[in-house]
């Protein structure tokens, strides 16, 4: 396995902490009339290299399907389902700063990428 990339987990992250500092950096730009193409919140999610939540020594090496993340015994599934909570906490708080901005209250929000890793169940390599 490559080298995992320096990304925190999403679980630490504070929707409230996020609102108040996309607020301050979004209200600095609109002073200076900048109109955003998009907001962007994060990349792929759903791997390792993305997700700080992802602990790849710990991983089962599986593709998880939505009775994996619903699963209460399961508990990689668990972890990545409040992984995806959380990022849907800071995504909220980014669509109320944008939906309160006077420039740029309906500039588009991409939201993190999934790849697809195929079907759930155990994946080699």
């Amino acid at each position: 396995m490559g080298l995992q990339w320096a990304e925190p987990a999403l679980i630490d992250s504070d929707p409230a902490k996020f609102k108040a500092w996309l607020a301050a950096q979004l209200a600095s730009l609109e002073s200076a009339g900048v109109h955003l193409a998009a907001f962007e919140l994060g990349n792929e999610i759903n791997g390792p290299y993305f997700n700080g939540d992802f602990l790849p020594a710990q991983a089962s090496g599986r593709v998880l399907g939505l009775s994996d993340l619903d699963n209460p015994r399961d508990p990689e599934g668990r972890a990545i389902s409040a992984s995806y909570r959380s990022y849907l906490a800071v995504l909220a708080a980014l669509k109320d700063v944008r939906d309160h901005s006077k420039l740029n209250n309906t500039t588009p929000i991409i939201s993190a990428d999934l790849a697809d890793g195929g079907l759930p169940g155990k994946k080699t390599g």
